[in-house]
């Protein structure tokens, strides 16, 4: 019974809210500035000790990003301008830091440590990366906005840590974290889920969501009005506390998982395009998948374009989901070189079966949104 009252909510959802007539394209792409996967060879060393990686694609694919996947994925987006000449930008939802795997190893795991995910490029990735981020912004084919602090379950992590979990201390020896909590030989739940079990803990959000956004406004020298919660986990003391640093809307599904109680489960809130919350804060909703890494044999162009078409259809916005992951290729070059062709292919369709689109980002449109 709650599965199709579940079901009957989200057919209710998509035909209420906010309409246009505009046919708007935003691109949200989440993880940037994350560290993931460090090497294949700890992924080699994980395998040996029981972790499926296979059947993790973030795992065979996702890394800090370099500067040749900025590089590439800029070089297919300014190609392409719209009816009003602006390129397809994508909302780069950006993760502002990463553990110090060497400071929290001389607290014994007892204190968790960070810094900037800037500082995290030199030992991982490309020299002064970070002037790509600084041209994709100004080529207009990119714009960042807010992601968290960092992508971790600082509770969780560090408890397995001061248990000594053998695949978390392998993880953590290779400078990573963010092993898969469903391909890991003991169940334990998810180390990226950044607010899950700490709901009710005011002191704990506040300040990881006002050191995130000061870190982003030192870098970006601007103030994002858009967040998208790690692991799309949240509840309302998350949405306060955004509120008040100068957060408008949280980008999300249609479904907002909120944070789990110590063994309860998790509950859902139904929310839609034009809902407001308590606090005052809007919803931008997904409602096209584009994620060709996670299925190798699925037609990811004509399945997103009929989405796109949908959306049109209910004079709806398309804002579609596409994290980085699908064009990174330091692990595996060829994942990066199949996502970015099918992403050239779905925007050249894109402005060829619908020639007057409008391509927008997060922060805009949550504007013409909520602030008209």
């Amino acid at each position: 019974m709650n599965k199709i009252l579940n079901r009957g909510i989200e057919v209710i959802n998509q035909y209420r809210g906010w309409k246009t007539n505009e046919k708007i394209v935003v691109f949200e792409s989440d993880d940037w500035g994350a560290i993931r996967t460090s090497s294949n060879e700890v992924l080699e060393e994980l395998k040996k000790n029981g972790v499926a990686i296979d059947r993790c694609h973030y795992m065979l694919n996702d890394a800090l990003e370099t500067n040749q996947d900025l590089e590439s994925l800029f070089n297919v987006l300014v190609k392409y301008k719209d009816v009003e000449g602006n390129r397809p930008q994508f909302t780069f939802n950006t993760i502002m830091a990463n553990p110090d795997f060497q400071k929290i190893k001389e607290s014994d795991f007892s204190t968790y440590y960070y810094k900037p995910f800037t500082d995290t490029y030199r030992p991982f990735s490309s020299e002064n990366i970070i002037n790509y981020w600084y041209k994709g912004i100004s080529e207009g084919v990119m714009y960042p906005q807010f992601h968290g602090r960092e992508h971790v379950n600082i509770k969780r992590w560090l408890t397995d840590l001061k248990n000594k979990r053998k695949d978390t201390l392998i993880g953590f020896n290779h400078e990573m974290f963010a092993i898969s909590g469903h391909i890991v030989p003991e169940k334990r739940g998810s180390y990226l889920a950044v607010f899950d079990e700490i709901g009710h803990d005011a002191k704990l959000i506040e300040q990881i969501i006002s050191e995130g956004l000061q870190i982003f406004e030192d870098t970006f020298e601007f103030s994002p009005k858009t967040f998208i919660a790690p692991n799309y986990v949240w509840g309302t003391m998350v949405e306060e506390v955004s509120k008040r640093y100068g957060i408008q809307s949280m980008q999300g599904g249609s479904s907002q998982i909120l944070p789990s109680i110590q063994e309860k489960k998790q509950g859902v809130v139904k929310n839609y395009l034009g809902k407001k919350s308590k606090s005052g804060i809007g919803y931008l909703i997904r409602n096209v998948l584009f994620e060709p890494s996670s299925d190798l044999n699925k037609d990811w162009v004509n399945s997103a374009l009929k989405q796109i078409e949908v959306s049109f259809s209910n004079n709806r916005p398309a804002i579609i989901d596409t994290h980085r992951v699908n064009y990174i290729g330091s692990l595996n070059p060829k994942n990066r070189e199949r996502g970015l062709e099918l992403l050239n292919d779905l925007i050249r369709r894109i402005l060829t079966k619908w020639p007057d689109v409008k391509f927008s980002n997060s922060e805009k449109l949550a504007g013409k949104i909520y602030n008209s």
